[in-house]
């Protein structure tokens, strides 16, 4: 699969050997080259190839920072919000990724609202309530007085990106890839 579908915020689902990263917002179909700040407006659906080397360091960074991240959301400090967490969810072959926002720990478990337009996979639907435990979280996310933090596998994205479309993304979001 060669094509690069946008249609839904920063999500990715396994077809055919590729990833399907969902952005965030209308369901709409973003044309290849309208770059990740439309798409990430309109909740669309990036292709990354699967075993993609810039999304599997993200991953492995958002890992390895989950324990301090469910710390802090926790205890949240002044100025900070909408913290969400990454999921991958299993249709048959399909795996589509979801944001999952408003989560609240319930012992072993964390219980939150799926927050992106599914797109491939029939068995879940936006604002449905989705049980998963720490070890399920491939990202996640919030916002500190403004600024985004986290979001690594939008800075994967990002790394394809020209560099006038980076700018663009990182001053419209306050995101911070570096590190």
């Amino acid at each position: 699969m060669s094509k690069l579908y946008m249609v839904g915020g920063l999500i990715a689902a396994v077809v055919a050997g590729a990833q399907f990263l969902n952005m965030r917002a209308q369901p709409t179909v973003v044309g290849a080259g309208s770059g990740i700040t439309e798409a990430a407006r309109r909740d669309a659906v990036s292709l990354v190839a699967k075993g993609d080397p810039a999304m599997e360091a993200a991953r492995a960074k958002a890992r390895a920072g989950v324990d301090g991240f469910l710390a802090l959301a926790a205890r949240p400090p002044a100025g900070a919000s909408k913290f969400a967490v990454k999921l991958a969810v299993r249709d048959g072959e399909m795996v589509e990724y979801f944001w999952i926002s408003g989560f609240v720990n319930q012992g072993q478990f964390y219980v939150g609202l799926l927050d992106n337009t599914p797109r491939m996979v029939k068995t879940v639907k936006q604002g449905q309530a989705m049980t998963f435990r720490r070890d399920d979280i491939v990202d996640w996310m919030y916002v500190e007085r403004g600024a985004m933090k986290g979001n690594f596998t939008a800075c994967a994205l990002l790394s394809k990106e020209s560099p006038a479309e980076r700018e663009k993304f990182m001053k419209t979001y306050r995101l911070t890839c570096a590190g």
